[in-house]
């Protein structure tokens, strides 16, 4: 029981200094993670640019059914583009969510793993009297 004694401030100290930083360090990284894995940035860059740069050349001569036809492929390679990559960000946008959220509700669960341990254990010593 001494041992508990000198242990448990050391164990305590370690657990809300080292390893919490320890611990956000890592959630940070993991939104990094995900914002990168996603490519996040680029896909908004290039929200409006064609599908895989898929697009027509326009004729040089003036052929009003030609620049036509160009035009409305470059409009559908465009509206494809942009689905595909508003597709993958909500994806991204939805990880980074769950990210977030786990992470934060990781965190409470981690700042009250001390005081939860010892309660969680009392109250399976009662349930065991009483019960």
């Amino acid at each position: 029981m001494s041992e508990l004694l000198f242990v448990l401030p050391s164990y305590l100290s370690w657990h809300y200094s080292r390893s919490l930083t320890d611990y956000l360090r890592l959630w940070a990284r993991m939104l990094w993670f995900v914002v990168h894995v996603f490519s996040m940035s680029t896909l908004v860059a290039t929200l409006f640019s064609p599908w895989r740069r898929m697009d027509e050349k326009y004729p040089r001569q003036l052929d009003l059914g030609a620049w036509g036809e160009v035009l409305i492929v470059n409009l559908l390679m465009r509206l494809v583009g942009f689905v595909a990559r508003v597709t993958v960000l909500a994806f991204g946008v939805l990880a980074l969510v769950f990210v977030l959220i786990g992470g934060a509700a990781s965190l409470l669960v981690w700042l009250a793993a001390p005081a939860l341990v010892p309660a969680l254990a009392s109250i399976g010593v009662w349930l065991v009297v009483v019960g």
